[in-house]
C-alpha cells in the first residue's frame, strides 16, 4: 500500500474474493443486494496466465498474473493494484461489502501491506482515467497494523498474512459515511481485528481496487 521497496509475492484468493453491493456492470451505486458468486471467482477455473481478465486493470499488467486459480502480484515496488473496472461506488447513500482472501508468501526489506483503496479517482473521475490515479483511501494491514485512512490500529491477536481475510464494510452514518475493516481467518470467524472511521460522503465515490 505504501510506496517503499521490497520483493512480495502476494495472492489474491478468488475463491474468497468477493465485491458484494454493486448492481449490475457499468456506473454502479452500492447497493444492500449482492452479485451472485464472485467477480474475480472465474478465476479458480482460468489456467495460469498475464492476464487477469476483462473486468480488471492491473497497475502495471506486466507485475500481476493467473497462477493456480489467484491473482498473483511478483514486485519490487509499491502501490501495485487491481482496479475492477466494471463497478464503481456512485451512491454515498447506500452500504457496500467487500472481502479478499490474501497470502503474502515473501517480504524483504520493509512490508508495503495489502489491502482495499476505495474512492480512487481522476479529475474527471472518468473510471478508466481512474485507474491511473493515485489517491483514495487505504484500507488494510501494513507490517502487522490496521490502516483505515489516516487511523492506525494494532491488530488484536496476530493475523497469518499467508492465510488471511480483508473485509470492508460501508455504511452512512449520519452525515458521514463509515468504514469499518475487519481482519480475520478463513479457519475461524472470530475476528482478528477491528478497525472503523467515517469519511465525508464523497471521498467514497469512484473506483475499488485491491492493493499490494
Amino acid at each position: 500500500m505504501q510506496s517503499l521497496t521490497r520483493r512480495m509475492a502476494l495472492k489474491l484468493f478468488a475463491a474468497g474474493t468477493t465485491f458484494l453491493g454493486f448492481k449490475k456492470p457499468g456506473v454502479l451505486q452500492a447497493d444492500e443486494k449482492t452479485v451472485a458468486g464472485s467477480v474475480a471467482g472465474r478465476w479458480k477455473k482460468t489456467h495460469d496466465r498475464v492476464w487477469l481478465g476483462e473486468e480488471f486493470w492491473a497497475n502495471p499488467m506486466e507485475d500481476w498474473r493467473i497462477k493456480e486459480g489467484a491473482a498473483e502480484c511478483l514486485s519490487t515496488g509499491g502501490s501495485r493494484n487491481i482496479q475492477l473496472v466494471t463497478h464503481q461506488l456512485t451512491n454515498p447513500e447506500a452500504p457496500f461489502r467487500m472481502s479478499v482472501h490474501v497470502s503474502q508468501h515473501e517480504v524483504k526489506q520493509q512490508d508495503g501491506g495489502v489491502g482495499f483503496r476505495v474512492g480512487v479517482k481522476s479529475d474527471i473521475n472518468e473510471y478508466r482515467s481512474n485507474c491511473f490515479a493515485k489517491g483514495g483511501i487505504k484500507a488494510g494491514v501494513v507490517a502487522g497494523e490496521m490502516v483505515l485512512g489516516n487511523k492506525q490500529q494494532k491488530l488484536t491477536q496476530p493475523a497469518d498474512m499467508k492465510n488471511c481475510v480483508l473485509t470492508l464494510i460501508g455504511k452512512p452514518e449520519g452525515e458521514k459515511y463509515s468504514l469499518t475493516l475487519i481482519v480475520s481467518s478463513p479457519e475461524s470467524d472470530k475476528p482478528l481485528g477491528t478497525l472503523t472511521q467515517t469519511f465525508p460522503p464523497q471521498a467514497l465515490l469512484g473506483n475499488v481496487a485491491v492493493v499490494s
